[in-house]
């Protein structure tokens, strides 16, 4: 009896601990793509409307902006 509830705890922790990484990995997988694709839009755009900018202050301002809008919901800035 004491062997089978052992049995259980350590099959219900390698169960939580694979729900765990299965959210981890789909929360770092989301944010990780939001990031991206507004990181890219905002840095296509800021090239179309401050032509006179140099690169650095693109990619200032595009990596600025995209960590906003993933802080503020990566749901949200799946939509940018």
């Amino acid at each position: 009896m004491h062997m089978e509830r052992t049995k259980y705890k350590c099959t219900a922790v390698a169960a939580a601990t694979a729900f765990f990484h299965q959210v981890f990995g789909i929360t770092f997988g989301v944010c990780a793509a939001s990031w991206a694709m507004c990181y890219l839009a905002l840095d296509w755009t800021g090239s179309q409307f401050m032509p006179n900018s140099d690169g650095h202050t693109l990619t200032a301002a595009a990596t600025l902006g995209a960590t906003l809008m993933m802080a503020r919901s990566p749901a949200s800035a799946v939509s940018c």
